[in-house]
């Protein structure tokens, strides 16, 4: 069974607040990544969910392996993204 693959309304809100190229650029790379598998997740560092580095911004992912789901909760750019964790 393939992961299922959700956006938060926090991480559409926040994928709203960026440029519309940008936002289309961390998009499609998200989409890419998930259709790729989970081997593009890094895990961060003290901490119980995963990232995805697109250029200057960061995605964070939570893994549900209960029910096969990511669930995509922010997108920060990299300068603030850890400092909030």
């Amino acid at each position: 069974m393939p992961w299922t693959l959700i956006w938060t309304d926090e991480a559409t809100k926040d994928l709203e607040k960026l440029e519309k190229q940008e936002a289309k650029r961390v998009y499609n790379k998200v989409i890419y990544a998930h259709e790729a598998g989970l081997l593009l997740l890094e895990k961060v560092k003290n901490q119980a969910f995963f990232k995805y580095r697109v250029g200057k911004y960061r995605v964070f992912v939570e893994k549900n392996s209960s029910q096969q789901a990511l669930f995509v909760f922010a997108i920060q750019h990299r300068k603030n993204a850890y400092k909030n964790l």
